[in-house]
């Protein structure tokens, strides 16, 4: 009887030791509803980051960009989406092709939104939106996500040792939204020595043409606190020596 007993809790740690990870917690959040914009219209529309720019983030290159009410149809009675709600809220946020397209450019975060932790798994989500092509609209030709700790990195460079979701506009469907995800791990923070370095969002597109344009709404990071085998084991071994002391008393 004291071996299959045995037996049992040292497959329980077994299991156990895989660390079942904790209930996620939410670490950033962004929707783009600080301007109020009315149903289907552009909002205020801006270049770079001497015209006001998007509040708490930063853009890297003479871009056009503005709040979009998601809603449809514009004030023309295009649709420009399939669906008749934003993800999130009721903007999103449009990125043209910058001046003088083709070229790149990158939206981050302009202050860290946390410290990386060991023992920690990070995931960002982001609604990517297609508008339904047309003469004025067109689908972005490459995108990317990621979450990183150097946001000044070359846009020319891809990015290495970090946490990326790259993709091309084809991909999207036109007219809805598709959330990406990407997420950095706690095995890949241990490697690359991550833990205590800041941690930005950055967002990245490629266009071939001034016309070019994709929506980005309801970011999200969450994290989740993953179990140390270590401590688990010593958790389980704990419990089995409590329950032979007892089954023996």
């Amino acid at each position: 009887m004291h071996g299959r007993t045995l037996s049992l809790l040292v497959v329980l740690g077994m299991v156990l030791c895989l660390g079942a990870p904790a209930d996620a917690a939410v670490l950033f959040t962004e929707s783009f509803e600080a301007e109020s914009v009315a149903e289907g219209t552009w909002g205020t529309e801006t270049r770079s980051n001497t015209q006001g720019g998007v509040p708490g983030w930063t853009v890297t290159s003479d871009t056009m960009y503005h709040w979009y009410n998601e809603c449809n149809p514009d004030t023309a009675g295009n649709v420009r989406f399939s669906s008749s709600s934003a993800p999130d809220g009721t903007n999103g946020l449009m990125i043209k092709s910058p001046a003088g397209a083709p070229g790149k450019t990158a939206l981050y975060t302009t202050s860290p939104i946390g410290t990386i932790a060991a023992s920690t798994s990070y995931a960002l989500s982001v609604d990517v939106g297609r508008l339904l092509e047309s003469s004025t609209f067109y689908k972005m030709d490459a995108v990317m996500i990621a979450l990183t700790t150097n946001p000044g990195w070359s846009l020319d460079d891809p990015l290495t040792n970090e946490a990326t979701n790259w993709f091309l506009g084809s991909e999207l469907t036109q007219g809805a939204f598709v959330e990406k995800t990407v997420t950095l791990d706690a095995a890949t923070i241990a490697a690359q020595g991550l833990a205590g370095k800041s941690l930005y969002v950055y967002l990245w597109i490629r266009g071939t043409d001034a016309k070019e344009m994709v929506v980005f709404d309801d970011i999200r990071v969450t994290t989740t606190l993953i179990p140390e085998p270590a401590t688990m084991s010593l958790l389980v071994l704990g419990g089995v020596a409590a329950l032979l002391r007892k089954r023996r008393n």
